[in-house]
């Protein structure tokens, strides 16, 4: 939504903390109300479809990291709002407790069981994060409460966010309302002052001229690992899985009729697999034995790490587009909260999720793409800004919902494997054969139930 958009759908508010609350208390002082909440102005167009009283706003979490402090200072200034005591300045909530959200953390790798575990005595937390194969998989499991009625998509700050709603749907329902989505959540990250010393095409300049190819990453791959013994062209992370994104077509899509597709055989992805495997596994180019600090130390070109990697030396750029398309594509990987079946405070936890997607939607940037200056002769002064700004465009990106790892657990290990795999010197054909026929048997399960 460009300024002018944000500005008009600004200009329609005035007090959601009464809206959503019924009682005669009142909110803290405007001098006390954070920023966020200055720049929404926020009313009524703003609230979930629930409209009566919270019976109380406490809300727990189930996760493996904590929940943004901003969402819950929002909350407690809205939703939250009738339960502020004037006279003693401190707010009070019906059990007593003094904490708004209850959390629990968790090792990743221990949240499912944790999550069944609660589910199953009674205990279900309000909220809980997302996981790799929450959709469909766990929906499909009855794990999590359909959040449709409690959920107004008409409300100013879900308009950006209709198209990854509706992807989630499951069977009719909605169970996730992510509030915010990443394009390329994986970056390639490089060391431009050896780039600039070598010699070698800088990939910001490359990305910047429509050049940032297959073709161009493999020959900056050529030229750097010449620069000294035992040098790798690329490692990292789930390199595979941005190498294929990179096609247009994941492994696993949705047809027309919104069920699960595998695209395993497809055209694209056999194109990338072979690509892969001649370009980066045969010839070594591909190292997943690298120390993380490699790319910075001048040992490898690419480092394939989050778009959170604090690397001080190294520059982002994202991967290259497929040559055989004139358009990046990119996987987008979302944000956000499930309510886990059998939670009890199903409206304060929508609330909650309505407040993170809000503070998001305040704190977005005016400047969109269509406004964002092109990158000048002058390269070295680009920023890391710079190159993210460039993500925001849609003519140039194109985000693929990434679902692929979105079955059981066992199933989802497989298919790990065949990714790895691919820079790993294994056959794709050869992986197909073995591994297919479940993947495929595990889709027509799914769909079955649709």
């Amino acid at each position: 939504m460009n300024a002018l958009k944000r500005t008009t759908a600004l200009a329609l508010c005035a007090g959601l903390i009464f809206s959503l609350c019924s009682c005669a208390d009142e909110a803290p002082p405007v001098s006390n109300v954070s920023e966020v909440e200055q720049t929404l102005d926020i009313s009524s167009s703003y609230a979930p479809a629930v409209t009566d009283k919270l019976e109380t706003p406490v809300i727990s979490y189930l996760g493996t990291s904590s929940v943004l402090e901003e969402s819950v200072e929002l909350y407690r200034r809205t939703y939250a709002a009738q339960y502020f005591d004037e006279p003693s300045g401190r707010y009070v909530f019906p059990d007593g407790s003094g904490e708004l959200i209850i959390s629990r953390i968790v090792p990743e790798g221990q949240l499912l069981d944790e999550l069944t575990s609660a589910i199953q005595s009674d205990a279900s937390p309000d909220i809980t994060d997302k996981l790799d194969n929450s959709y469909p998989y766990l929906m499909s499991r009855n794990i999590y409460e359909d959040l449709t009625a409690y959920m107004d998509m008409s409300s100013p700050q879900w308009v950006d966010m209709e198209e990854y709603v509706d992807r989630y749907e499951y069977n009719g329902k909605h169970f996730y309302y992510p509030w915010d989505s990443i394009l390329s959540p994986q970056m390639l990250y490089y060391n431009r002052g050896l780039f600039e010393e070598y010699g070698i095409p800088d990939p910001a300049e490359l990305l910047e001229q429509d050049n940032w190819t297959w073709e161009t990453f493999l020959e900056d791959c050529r030229l750097f690992v010449r620069t000294g013994e035992n040098v790798a062209g690329i490692y990292g992370a789930e390199i595979a899985d941005n190498f294929i994104a990179s096609t247009g077509v994941m492994l696993i899509g949705r047809n027309e009729n919104g069920k699960l597709m595998s695209n395993f055989t497809a055209e694209d992805i056999t194109r990338a697999a072979e690509w892969l495997d001649e370009n980066l596994a045969q010839t070594g180019l591909a190292d997943l034995e690298c120390s993380e600090n490699a790319a910075a130390e001048g040992l490898a070109a690419f480092y394939s790490a989050d778009r959170g990697y604090d690397g001080a030396e190294l520059f982002p750029v994202p991967y290259p587009r497929d040559g055989a398309s004139d358009k990046y594509f990119c996987r987008a990987a979302t944000v956000g909260y499930l309510v886990p079946k059998g939670a009890k405070n199903v409206a304060g936890a929508c609330c909650f999720i309505n407040c993170c997607r809000l503070g998001v939607y305040g704190n977005a940037p005016e400047e969109t793409a269509e406004s964002v200056e092109p990158m000048t002769e002058e390269a070295l002064e680009m920023t890391p800004e710079d190159i993210f700004a460039r993500l925001g465009d849609p003519d140039m990106f194109s985000g693929l919902a990434d679902e692929n790892i979105c079955l059981s657990e066992e199933t989802n290990a497989m298919i790990r494997e065949m990714l790895d795999g691919m820079l790993d010197g294994d056959l794709w054909e050869q992986k197909l054969d073995e591994n297919l026929p479940i993947v495929n048997a595990a889709i027509d399960e799914l769909n079955s139930l649709v």
